[in-house]
């Protein structure tokens, strides 16, 4: 049986946990709201979820305030459709800017390679090797102007899929 003061000492842990628990998100959203603020017009509207159609489904991108981009796609072996930001595998991610009517994404696949260089408990179990495919990094500049942007859609000059925002 716990004394007393083990008892008193385990809640104070507990809510000193707590409260660095909540100090740690408010501050979160404070930097995420002052980095917004310093945003231009454009850039505050490309800040968000977005999502593209290929051939084979439907990715995300999610552009974030302190500049950051990341890149995701449904699980390949997915039995109901993705939809949330979790539901996706980022593979690739980097940095954002937007120039006059120029947005820049500079994206390279180093989450890919983390993924990849992982062992599965199944390769530990029957020492299989890791996956004998495996792709050199890859860094990526692309640089396309903004024909359109609102709150729905960014259309871009040329044959791309429009992005269109993803409300979560």
């Amino acid at each position: 049986m716990l004394s007393a003061t083990r008892h008193k000492k385990l809640l104070l842990a507990l809510i000193l946990l707590a409260g660095s628990a909540v100090v740690a998100f408010a501050a979160c959203r404070i930097r995420d709201a002052l980095l917004f603020s310093r945003l231009s017009e454009t850039e505050k509207k490309v800040v968000g979820a977005w999502s593209w159609t290929y051939l084979e489904g439907v990715g995300r991108m999610i552009f974030t305030a302190d500049h950051r981009v990341k890149a995701g796609f449904p699980p390949p072996d997915s039995t109901r459709p993705a939809v949330r930001d979790r539901d996706f595998e980022y593979l690739l991610s980097g940095t954002w800017r937007v120039e006059g009517d120029i947005l820049t994404t500079e994206i390279d696949n180093h989450l890919l390679l983390e993924m990849l260089s992982h062992r599965t408990l199944l390769q530990i179990v029957f020492f299989l090797p890791r996956n004998s495919f495996k792709p050199e990094f890859e860094k990526k500049i692309h640089r396309e102007k903004i024909v359109s942007i609102d709150g729905n859609k960014i259309v871009f000059e040329g044959d791309h899929s429009p992005l269109q925002r993803v409300y979560r």
